[in-house]
């Protein structure tokens, strides 16, 4: 198993922990240690957020700049999957982090994109994801050896 941060803009402190998993029993194992009420044993990788939330249920803030954990596994590892599970940490990112509604509005913050999170929220989100997957490849090809 390799633990990998990715932080998916060089000038945003903002990560999601990535762990590669030889086989998919280890990845369910492990992700079983991290939400064990959780059963996603079929999953080919998982994308699970932090907890942040107060005793009352509410939105609170994250205890660091580390916002969810992807999970993946060499057995089932492949583009379409990296990019599905880059897909929930992009949206988690504009749930979480940037405590953005969903509503993909064009004309919104007049097509401009900042990778410190402002922008027109499409452009965002896109960008987020292609950095994400980027970064999730580099990580695999550097450490693709897991013991």
């Amino acid at each position: 198993m390799k633990i990998i941060d990715i932080q998916p803009y060089d000038n945003f402190d903002v990560k999601f922990r990535l762990v590669i998993c030889k086989t998919r029993k280890e990845m369910v194992r492990v992700y079983k240690k991290y939400r064990p009420k959780e059963n996603d044993s079929e999953m080919d990788a998982i994308f699970s957020t932090m907890d942040y939330l107060t005793k009352d249920n509410l939105p609170g803030e994250f205890k660091s700049n580390i916002f969810g954990t992807m999970f993946l596994n060499l057995e089932t590892l492949s583009d379409p999957v990296i990019i599905h599970e880059c897909g929930h940490a992009a949206f988690s990112f504009e749930r979480n982090i940037r405590r953005y509604t969903g509503n993909f509005d064009h004309g919104q913050n007049n097509g401009e994109f900042y990778s410190n999170g402002g922008g027109e929220e499409e452009e965002v989100f896109c960008y987020f994801l292609e950095n994400a997957f980027e970064k999730v490849k580099q990580a695999i090809k550097q450490h693709g050896k897991v013991e």
